[in-house]
């Protein structure tokens, strides 16, 4: 059998979801079968492995998008700002309708279906932000 560095190397690639055939190439000197032979004799180290590499990346992405949300806040905040100072009485109401309408469509349904800033309301946010 393998020394236990490696037969670590070995769980953490798999709870990583990497094929046996990747492990071995990545660990080096290890055939896919010996591979196959350590991940089958350490089924809940290597169950607990993935759930703990699972919670992870799960924390991971509810930060990223609670970031992703607050800029969007930011930047919805300082524009609401902008046009409240604005003067719209010369704008046509048809205009403000449609502007008011297209704009509705392109708020998310829920916050999951966020999307990152586009390269305009991170500009947006440098100039009133």
């Amino acid at each position: 059998m393998k020394d236990a560095e490696t037969i670590e190397k070995i769980i953490e690639f798999r709870a990583r979801g990497l094929s046996y055939e990747s492990i071995s190439r990545l660990v080096g000197n290890v055939s896919p079968s010996t591979v196959y032979r350590v991940i089958r004799g350490k089924q809940a180290e290597l169950e607990e492995r993935k759930r703990i590499f699972n919670d992870t990346a799960r924390e991971q992405f509810g930060l990223s998008m609670r970031e992703k949300v607050e800029r969007k806040r930011k930047l919805l905040e300082k524009l609401g700002e902008c046009i409240d100072a604005l003067d719209f009485s010369t704008v046509p109401p048809e205009k403000l309708l449609k502007f008011y309408l297209d704009l509705v469509e392109t708020i998310p349904e829920t916050v999951g279906k966020c999307e990152p800033m586009s390269d305009m309301e991170e500009n947006l946010l440098k100039v009133f932000g």
